[in-house]
């Protein structure tokens, strides 16, 4: 009888314990925007004009608001002329390696808050962006979505 009631005690902990040991998955971001500031060497901005002109240079930073920072291997973001494109930008970032880097982009992270500096663009109105997060076993989240245009 002991031995019976051993064994009902041990396997309820066990699958407890299996389940907790699994590794977790990673949260997606809370929220994701992407800023455009006129360059200050730029010329061709007309201040308090909310739409930029073909020639107004710009520079970009998305802005990456996580909900937990536990197993995050790395950051892919994109920017793309359509839902889903990556024509205008593309990089996946090692998560906190931060620093600028030789293509132009930055990576900072402040608490739960991610700072990329995206790089140059010239009269940038309309596109798309996403952010996924990667986990050291290949996970990846559904993507988080931005778009001015909406």
């Amino acid at each position: 009888m002991k031995k019976i009631l051993l064994v009902l005690f041990i396997i309820p902990v066990l699958l407890f314990s299996y389940k907790r040991a699994k590794a977790q998955d990673i949260v997606p971001p809370g929220d994701f925007e992407v800023y455009l500031v006129v360059s200050p060497t730029d010329t061709s901005h007309v201040f308090g004009d909310t739409t930029f002109y073909s020639n107004t240079h710009l520079i970009g930073t998305m802005v990456i608001a996580l909900q937990d920072t536990a197993n995050i291997k790395s950051i892919s973001v994109s920017m793309g002329s359509s839902s889903g494109g990556t024509d205008l930008f593309n990089k996946t970032f090692t998560f906190d390696n931060s620093g600028t880097f030789q293509d132009g982009t930055s990576y900072k992270r402040v608490g739960l808050i991610v700072y990329l500096g995206v790089g140059n663009f010239m009269g940038l109105n309309n596109f798309y962006s996403q952010v996924v997060l990667q986990d050291n076993s290949g996970y990846s989240t559904n993507p988080v979505t931005y778009s001015p245009n909406n």
